[in-house]
């Protein structure tokens, strides 16, 4: 995990690789930081695959990118 708030409410993530394993993992650290925010930030041209990364980990969130101008709201897949 890259940054946790000190209050615990909102996780982020930074992956700059844009490999699908590590976006999965980074995804994965994220649901198990238990924050109830969470934020994946990717290189632009990996937003759509961290989108996937994070609604195959059961998660929602926000997907930014770098520069923090775009961000995607991703909604957990119901069951």
């Amino acid at each position: 995990m890259d940054a946790l708030t000190k209050g615990g409410g909102r996780a982020t993530e930074v992956e700059r690789s844009g490999s699908t394993a590590r976006l999965n993992a980074a995804a994965r650290r994220l649901k198990k930081s238990g924050a109830p925010q969470r934020v994946l930030q990717v290189p632009q041209k990996d937003m759509g695959a961290a989108v996937t990364a994070m609604r195959k980990a059961g998660i929602g969130g926000t997907v930014k990118n770098m520069g923090g101008t775009k961000h995607w709201r991703v909604r957990p897949l119901k069951k």
